[in-house]
């Protein structure tokens, strides 16, 4: 990994000059709030291999990331995280609204798609993911961005703000809520019977999914993305797990999903295997165990995006977070599922751009009484 010895002071100057170009690029032209309706056919933008996205491999914290780099090098840095059973490619929307003024960096995290596949269940620690993020961004000369999550993204980039604040200009999350840290550690079974729509993951945890979902991923990923054959118009992760096998399809893709976008992913997941993104559920102790003596307060700028029909991470589970997060803004989204992020990608986009203007606006001012 490349050792930075650039000095702290220089890195900040450094900063600052990128937030100004920054903001003269993203008000030097106005934002159309119909653009990204422009974005809903795949071939407005380019397929994921296409070399526009400038796709890169990094050494970091012991694992080999594939990651993109796009958009003004001198532009504020806008990280997405993904989610499960997800790839940076689950952002391809929002990449293209944002790569016009921002510099766009989505990776696939560890155990997903073209990163590396760690095998010890402790690699998948959110600690450990979060690291690989900041050693990234040192990689990159960036001293600090804004952390975008979906899914299990969004607990990623929650955490961020408790293993590395400085390096977190501002934070958002679409679906997931804000959790502090309990007291105590309760048992998976204790929260699933509070929490019914967590069952999935006492199923994900169990050692042969990983070889259940492999075996029928062409199913999984159809039902997964709202592709629900009938019978099971109304079933939740779980009973999509239990009944893989049952299922017998009217479409032959998810109408949110284009033929190339559900051959990358099924590509992606036979290569990997489910091994890697399913370890992700295993870390609870782990993760609590690593959070203790961490503010449970996040003090940053945060956005919280909520789908009003996600069945996963329902909207009502948010309920009290301006207690521990009290800069937050809450949008909600309405007639949208946990796949919000392709499935609205205008209001999406929209909301992200109106959220991120006046953290412009503040990097600019930040720059005028620096000098």
């Amino acid at each position: 990994m490349m050792v930075l010895t650039i000095r702290k002071e220089r890195r900040e100057l450094c900063n600052l000059v990128r937030y100004s170009a920054w903001h003269q690029v993203a008000f030097g032209n106005k934002v159309v709030s119909g653009t990204s309706r422009k974005l809903k056919g795949m071939s407005t933008f380019p397929p994921p291999e296409d070399p526009s996205y400038n796709h890169r491999f990094a050494y970091v914290n012991g694992v080999r990331l594939h990651y993109i780099d796009v958009g003004p090098r001198d532009a504020l840095p806008i990280v997405l995280v993904h989610g499960f059973p997800d790839l940076w490619w689950g952002w391809r929307f929002q990449i293209q609204a944002l790569r016009q003024s921002y510099r766009v960096i989505v990776a696939d995290n560890r155990g997903y798609g073209s990163s590396d596949v760690p095998t010890a269940i402790e690699a998948y620690s959110r600690k450990n993911v979060c690291k690989d993020y900041a050693e990234l961004l040192d990689l990159l000369g960036i001293n600090r961005a804004v952390f975008i999550g979906h899914d299990w993204g969004g607990d990623v980039v929650w955490k961020m703000c408790s293993f590395y604040p400085d390096q977190v200009l501002a934070v958002a999350t679409v679906c997931t809520p804000y959790t502090p840290r309990s007291p105590q550690l309760y048992s998976l079974e204790l929260i699933v019977s509070k929490l019914p729509n967590f069952r999935y993951q006492l199923l994900f945890a169990n050692e042969s999914a990983a070889g259940h979902l492999d075996e029928h991923a062409h199913s999984f990923f159809n039902a997964l993305f709202g592709n629900l054959p009938n019978g099971f118009e109304h079933a939740d992760v779980a009973t999509i797990v239990e009944n893989v096998t049952k299922f017998k399809f009217d479409r032959p893709l998810p109408s949110i999903m284009t033929q190339a976008d559900f051959d990358y992913y099924l590509a992606k997941y036979r290569g990997t295997t489910f091994r890697g993104p399913l370890n992700w559920y295993r870390t609870r102790d782990i993760d609590w165990t690593d959070l203790a003596g961490k503010s449970v307060v996040i003090p940053h700028e945060a956005l919280f995006i909520a789908a009003d029909q996600d069945v996963a991470l329902p909207p009502a589970m948010s309920k009290g977070m301006e207690k521990f997060v009290p800069n937050l803004t809450r949008k909600l989204v309405k007639g949208a599922d946990h796949w919000v992020l392709f499935e609205k990608p205008d209001l999406v986009n929209a909301t992200l751009l109106e959220w991120l203007a006046p953290i412009a606006a503040k990097a600019q001012q930040f720059l005028r009484s620096a000098l």
